[in-house]
């Protein structure tokens, strides 16, 4: 009797009984049984992505958009290890994977097998739960991988969601054509997350409510798969800030800048502010309460650093520090949305303290907007083409910004629009690894029209996931941002090296990237002016398509600095006596 079948069946039909709708595979022969499974399962859909580490970003992007644990599965060896960096992180991003590697079996390990490598808890602190099945020989071995699905979804979802690594040996035959026995599933699964305690932001309360300067700090929101946070968030973060007011400094990834949703309280230009020191001295806040990942801004978080006397809290829904200037000294352990309404319901409003809040919203409007020009001349800053893609996004469609400039571009020169959006950002790890796989993977399991806004080095990087997605349909448009490689390095000290800046940090990339994307079945435009911009973001993406937007790299960097002195000399001249005084009154 082979249960080799009968095993992968019974695990992946209890997954699909707990809400995985997604499997993801490539191709192999170890986990042969595990991709009939997924091929026979009802509820999910499979994808097979030949490259193991274009896969794994694959899966992580599916399951950032749905919000819902997805299957990564292969075939044993080094196959497994190229998922380590997708798993790094969903773990620091707390999005749930269930890792499936086939194995041989014991018997042969560390004998000279082929294609065997010691693969139990191969990620290690990484994952939140790893285990070890016995190839499957009887019917108590079948039903044990029917357990080992419910406890992979308990630990993948439970306290801090994040990755679940299973190891699962099958002996030969991995296939025979005869019919087998089946295992029946453990039936629908239910995770019930704990609920904020009556008095928990009561207690709070009382500490925070005599405080009138304070700040509620919004940096990018972990993916939670049992709360919608837009809007959700945005209503309750408004509400606490009008009881206490005090300001809603908000960035991109933070949800609340896009969408329907009141934004009288909300400052979208922290990045700015803080870049001035007359700005520095004179808002001095009392309190910081964190919610989210700490901010982009390196100006935000050292102004929050060298201001001396802040106390402040951080707000997490899985009970996790995320605050390295360790100003806090409270950790609160609750779902923020809920918390933040619970909150407001326990502060009464002070007109005293909106004077506060309005002197933040007046320095705001003293920034220059930022101009646009030269339609039908080369587009001379990044940041240009940040803002026109951000005005060119309709309601119900989703945006990934990849890491590096295109994050901070957009904070530093996009504004809040009404325009309902699914926002994407990869702030855990913070890196540019495998940008092609995860945005297809946002695009696919949103079901949106996706635009994902990504620099050059960042899409050369995973070039091979574009290959990988070859057969996915997907309406995306990749917006690539030419501009000879690193330019993040151009803001940093190495620039000024006489020798090494531009080969051992701007790495400029040899080959013309539209030549590289001509044996590729999508489209690509290449996109020299805004005029040329604005027609092709003109209407939504249908399929996959690039646009390679070129930069002039020579004046990047000057325009962006001359933008940002313009704006902080506009902010200091702003503050008067008058209006320094208002706010220390």
């Amino acid at each position: 009797m082979n249960w080799n079948r009968p095993a992968a069946a019974a695990l992946l039909s209890t997954l699909a009984g707990g809400g995985v709708r997604h499997f993801v595979g490539s191709p192999g022969s170890r986990n042969t049984p595990l991709v009939l499974a997924a091929g026979e399962e009802s509820q999910m859909k499979r994808h097979m992505v030949l490259d193991e580490r274009s896969a794994g970003f694959f899966a992580l992007g599916l399951a950032k958009a749905t919000r819902e644990p997805v299957v990564l599965a292969c075939t044993s060896g080094t196959a497994l290890s190229h998922y380590f960096p997708a798993i790094i992180e969903a773990s620091l991003s707390r999005i749930p994977l269930l890792i499936l590697s086939a194995d041989r079996p014991g018997r042969i390990q560390d004998a000279g097998a082929p294609q065997t490598i010691r693969q139990s808890n191969l990620f290690g602190e990484y994952t939140r739960w790893a285990a070890s099945a016995t190839a499957p020989a009887c019917e108590e071995d079948a039903r044990r991988w029917r357990t080992l699905g419910l406890q992979a979804l308990s630990k993948a979802l439970g306290g801090e969601p994040g990755p679940v690594h299973l190891n699962l040996p099958f002996d030969l035959p991995l296939w025979t054509p005869e019919a087998c026995a089946s295992i029946p599933p453990a039936g629908e699964w239910t995770h019930h997350r704990p609920r904020l305690a009556p008095d928990g932001a009561e207690a709070f309360a009382e500490t925070i409510r005599s405080i009138r300067k304070g700040i509620l700090l919004f940096g990018a929101q972990t993916n939670d798969p049992h709360e919608e946070y837009n809007g959700v968030l945005a209503r309750a973060a408004s509400r606490l800030s009008h009881k206490l007011g005090w300001p809603i400094l908000a960035e991109p990834g933070s949800g609340l800048l896009y969408g329907p949703h009141e934004k009288d309280s909300i400052i979208h230009s922290a990045d700015l502010l803080a870049r001035s020191r007359a700005f520095q001295e004179v808002f001095q806040p009392e309190f910081v309460l964190q919610i989210g990942a700490e901010p982009v801004s390196k100006h935000v978080t050292r102004w929050l650093l060298d201001t001396e006397g802040i106390e402040g809290a951080v707000v997490d829904g899985h009970g996790v520090w995320r605050q390295s200037t360790h100003r806090a000294r409270t950790l609160i352990s609750a779902p923020p949305a809920p918390f933040l309404e619970a909150l407001a319901g326990c502060i009464e409003s002070s007109k005293r303290a909106h004077d506060w809040l309005e002197a933040w919203k007046d320095a705001e409007k003293a920034l220059p907007t930022p101009v646009v020009e030269g339609d039908e001349q080369p587009i001379q800053v990044e940041g240009w083409v940040s803002r026109e893609v951000l005005k060119s996004l309709r309601s119900n469609e989703a945006l990934f910004v990849g890491n590096s400039m295109p994050i901070r571009d957009l904070e530093l020169f996009g504004e809040p629009v009404d325009t309902k959006l699914g926002i994407h950002v990869l702030r855990g790890a913070n890196g540019i690894d495998g940008a092609i796989s995860l945005a297809f993977g946002i695009a696919e399991g949103s079901n949106l029209p996706t635009t994902a806004l990504v620099g050059d080095l960042t899409f050369r990087h995973d070039l091979s996931g574009l290959a990988a997605m070859q057969g996915c349909k997907a309406a995306l448009r990749f917006i690539v941002l030419e501009n000879g490689g690193g330019s993040i390095f151009g803001l940093l000290p190495i620039a000024k090296h006489p020798t090494d800046f531009e080969p051992g940090f701007l790495t400029p990339q040899e080959g013309d990237l539209g030549a590289m994307l001509e044996g590729f079945p999508f489209a690509v435009r290449v996109v020299r002016d805004l005029s040329a911009l604005r027609k092709a973001l003109a209407s939504p993406p249908t399929k996959p398509e690039v646009l390679l937007v070129q930069v002039d790299n020579q004046t990047s960097h000057p325009r962006r600095r001359q933008w940002v002195d313009r704006s902080v000399q506009a902010l200091d001249d702003h503050l008067d006596e008058r209006w320094t005084g208002a706010v220390h009154g």
